[in-house]
């Protein structure tokens, strides 16, 4: 047996036996594939802060944040307490609300060009409603996208994952990062075309930023084409206070959140320019229809509200700081041992990858296994990566755990150094 994975499963017994359990009951073990790695996940049973503490009395200085789903790092107090004032009052009724208007006003200030806000229950739902908009708006059915961006389980957006190909008057693919590929399907299609949809930089895994010049290039050839150009800014919103339209200068028709924007409850909204969200009415005969039992609930727009509040320049500032350090000592440490990795990173997200593909082709969410050593590595010494190898910041993360973190990743480094295979 694989000395890693052996020291793994002694250090989890209590988390193996609880999944067999889950297995009985739950389908596949988990709700969501990236929940699962071979042979078990740990089973967590508290947050606080940048770490987690699991059933077996292990601590992880936690890196994946719930898919990258809370800024501030687990049970941030200021959210914590708002929830716990909200609950008393109750949460979700018919109509709108303070909390709902306030959270949208909040949003419109916050990021150029957005005049309305529809709000969903996670980023999946607000990149399926983006592109439903895009399709009422402009009177067609196909879209354009990236064959390795995730944008969530919708079946069109899916389109170029998990071996699936282009959906023939839905969907067209073009490669990550291929600013003439995109601009030539749009330019052969441009009057079928009804949006492009662009994630900034793929996290489905490694991180890859965008080429210079990709995204601006994208945006504006599609707004000089009547193509609606919408940005999946559900991971990369972190980047800037006003998200991915700030950090790379571009804008975007529509803007897609999702992810730590309702502070760890399920949020997602789609935020545009009143020209193109007054497909919902009123006044308009055919609204588009769009429904949703706890869209835009007080405690989502409230619990999100206090999150963006303390999502500050400054804050986002430290955080990549951070993220810079620790990609730097990967670097090193790599280096020092000869191992066969990459590192990549934007802002606050740093990546590691050790397969010699390119980047841009893999499909992670299809093989993210290929790095399960180093995954059960950092989980022995403490570290929880994300599904892939990224690792993404908090806002709770001092001086102290940046130092801890890198000696964990030493631990983690030196494991995988000592179980790989000598020629």
């Amino acid at each position: 047996m694989n000395a890693i994975l052996a020291e793994y499963q002694r250090r989890t017994s209590r988390s193996a036996t609880l999944m067999e359990r889950s297995f009985d009951v739950v389908a596949g073990g988990v709700s969501r594939n990236f929940g699962y790695h071979i042979p078990y996940p740990v089973m967590n049973q508290r947050g606080a802060g940048a770490f987690l503490y699991d059933i077996d009395g292990n601590d992880y200085i936690d890196f994946a944040y719930n898919g990258m789903s809370l800024i501030h790092g687990h049970a941030y107090p200021p959210v914590t307490e708002e929830i716990a004032r909200v609950t008393q009052q109750g949460w979700a009724w018919p109509g709108s609300s303070l909390a709902q208007i306030e959270f949208a006003e909040m949003l419109r200030r916050r990021i150029p060009g957005v005049d309305q806000v529809r709000f969903t229950n996670s980023g999946s739902e607000a990149n399926m409603l983006a592109v439903k908009i895009a399709r009422r708006h402009r009177g067609r059915d196909l879209i354009l996208k990236a064959g390795s961006a995730y944008h969530g389980t919708y079946p069109d957006l899916e389109a170029g994952l998990h071996g699936q190909g282009e959906i023939r008057g839905k969907v067209l693919i073009r490669e990550f990062g291929d600013t003439e590929g995109f601009l030539d399907a749009m330019r052969r299609h441009r009057d079928m075309l009804a949006a492009v949809i662009i994630e900034p930089t793929l996290i489905t895994g490694a991180v890859v930023p965008p080429p210079q010049g990709f995204l601006q290039a994208v945006c504006d050839f599609a707004r000089d084409s009547g193509i609606v150009s919408i940005v999946d800014d559900c991971l990369m919103f972190r980047l800037a206070p006003a998200g991915s339209s700030e950090f790379f200068a571009i804008k975007p028709d529509l803007v897609a959140l999702g992810k730590f924007i309702g502070g760890g409850i399920p949020t997602g909204a789609v935020c545009g320019p009143r020209e193109i969200m007054r497909v919902f009415g009123p006044g308009n005969t055919e609204p588009l229809y769009h429904g949703g039992s706890f869209n835009g609930n007080v405690l989502s727009s409230r619990a999100g509200m206090v999150t963006l509040e303390h999502l500050t320049r400054d804050a986002i500032l430290q955080m990549n700081h951070q993220a810079t350090t620790i990609r730097a000592h990967l670097d090193a440490a790599i280096a020092r041992r000869g191992l066969p990795a990459e590192t990549t990173g934007i802002g606050s997200v740093v990546g590691i990858s050790f397969t010699a593909e390119g980047l841009q082709k893999r499909d992670y969410y299809a093989d993210y296994t290929i790095d399960l050593d180093f995954h059960l590595a950092c989980l022995i010494c403490g570290l929880q990566p994300g599904a892939g190898g990224y690792f993404s910041l908090a806002t709770v993360f001092d001086d102290a755990t940046i130092v801890e973190t890198c000696r964990r990743l030493d631990c983690a480094l030196d494991l995988l150094d000592t179980a790989r295979p000598r020629h």
